[in-house]
């Protein structure tokens, strides 16, 4: 900045555009007291990254894996949540514990109410009839007007198989 020599300019300044420009250079001196102090700050913070970047693995370093980090962790989450049975297992189970011919109001209230079975569908009744008429597994049969049973020996195992205990 270059040195102003005051004898020369007080003459032609007023008292009040002086005392303006003072004000101005105290204000100025101010901010840059405080551009310097957070100038010193954002150097630490920076100086503190650097660490906790050099005692990371190397994979967690590069940047561009860190979506990759995320949606594994975002996976392993899920992972953890139990898991419900199978429709088609808690059916089974229900036609075994009643040992009779079910209508598909019947099941629907069983699988609902008394196993607990958790479905976002809007209509589960018309999603158990259209599974149960057109039984692509072959373990329903057809034994009178909307009423099915257990098809003779096609029945897997009454928890379904690989399908995990369900929590209660």
């Amino acid at each position: 900045m270059p040195t102003i020599n005051l004898a020369k300019i007080l003459p032609t300044v007023s008292l009040k555009d002086f005392r303006r420009l003072l004000s101005v250079k105290v204000k100025l001196d101010a901010r840059r007291k405080r551009r310097a102090a957070i100038h010193r700050e954002l150097t630490a913070v920076e100086r503190r990254l650097e660490r906790v970047e050099a005692s990371l693995p190397p994979y967690a370093r590069d940047r561009s894996s860190l979506p990759d980090l995320r949606r594994a962790l975002e996976r392993a989450r899920k992972d953890r949540r139990p898991r419900q049975p199978t429709i088609e297992a808690l059916m089974v189970e229900l036609f075994r514990e009643r040992k009779r011919p079910l209508s598909v109001n019947e099941l629907t209230d069983g699988v609902l109410n008394e196993k607990g079975y958790k479905s976002t569908s809007p209509n589960f009744r018309n999603q158990l009839r259209v599974l149960l008429y057109r039984n692509r597994k072959g373990l329903y049969q057809r034994v009178g007007k909307g009423r099915f049973t257990l098809a003779n020996g096609k029945a897997p195992p009454a928890a379904g198989r690989g399908v995990p205990k369900r929590v209660k």
